[in-house]
C-alpha cells in the first residue's frame, strides 16, 4: 500500500514539473492612450508587454484602425533617480511595417509615470509628440472610440 502512495505521489510531482516546464510566462500589460500634441482628437494607443522571463514587446494602434503595429525594443537605458526612489527608463522602440522599420517611438518613464512619448519618422526625421489623453470619469478614450 505504501508503494502505491509513493508511486502516485511520484506521478503527481512529475506531472506538475512537466506542466510548469511548458507553462507560458506571466505577463504584465500596460495600455496607455495618447493624443497627438496640437491635435487632441487624434488618438494613439500604446501597449507594453513585459513577461516574467524578461522579454519585452510593444504595439501601437491608431484609434480607428483595427491593426496593431508591432514595435521592437532597440535601446533601453535605466537611470536611478535619487530624489524619487524610482528609476528613469528611456526606451527606443522601432516600428516594424511590412518587415521594414517605419520609424522610432521614444518613450521616457519614471516608475509608472510617462515623462515623454514621441515618434520620429524614418524618411524625414519629423517628430510627433504625444501626451497622455485625459480619462474623464475613468473612461479610456482610446477604448471608447474604437
Amino acid at each position: 500500500m505504501k508503494f502505491v502512495h509513493l508511486a502516485a505521489l511520484g506521478a503527481l510531482l512529475s506531472q506538475l514539473a512537466v506542466q510548469s516546464a511548458f507553462a507560458e510566462p506571466a505577463a504584465q500589460v500596460q495600455t496607455r492612450c495618447f493624443q497627438f500634441s496640437g491635435r487632441p482628437a487624434k488618438l494613439l494607443q500604446l501597449r507594453l508587454i513585459d513577461t516574467d522571463d524578461d522579454n519585452e514587446t510593444a504595439f501601437v494602434r491608431y484609434v480607428g484602425s483595427k491593426a496593431w503595429i508591432p514595435l521592437v525594443l532597440s535601446r533601453s537605458k535605466e537611470t536611478p533617480m535619487a530624489d524619487s526612489g524610482h528609476s528613469q527608463l528611456d526606451e527606443e522602440w522601432l516600428e516594424v511595417v511590412h518587415d521594414q522599420v517605419g520609424g522610432r517611438y521614444l518613450l521616457s518613464m519614471q516608475g509608472a509615470e510617462v515623462n515623454s512619448f514621441e515618434y520620429v519618422g524614418r524618411k524625414d526625421g519629423a517628430r510627433t509628440e504625444f501626451k497622455l489623453a485625459p480619462t474623464p470619469r475613468g473612461v479610456d478614450p482610446c477604448e471608447s472610440r474604437k
